[in-house]
């Protein structure tokens, strides 16, 4: 669910995953894939790093992209991205192709 606002987080129910932390994604075809939050980190939305979020990566992996820092009520966007990088730990055995 997405929210917006001075006082929430534009992604609910998903906290702040550190290291360590499990994250499981389902695919529209069924298959469970399951990935181990190596970091978290913070950018400024001027200075996003595309291509270490999105650019290629020697295995599987998985960067979730949300909303960070103070609110600009001008702007009505935060200042801010939070970047959730992790690598995948398992598979539910489906075909992963």
């Amino acid at each position: 669910m997405s929210t917006r606002g001075p006082d929430r987080p534009c992604s609910t129910g998903c906290g702040s995953p550190g290291p360590g932390d499990r994250i499981e994604v389902t695919r529209a075809d069924g298959a469970r894939l399951r990935f181990a939050v190596d970091s978290n980190q913070s950018f400024p939305k001027a200075g996003f790093p595309t291509g270490a979020v999105f650019g290629p990566t020697p295995a599987a992996s998985s960067g979730l992209v949300t909303c960070a820092g103070a609110f600009h009520r001008a702007r009505g966007s935060y200042r801010d991205n939070l970047v959730v990088f992790a690598r995948l730990v398992g598979t539910d055995g489906r075909n992963q192709g």
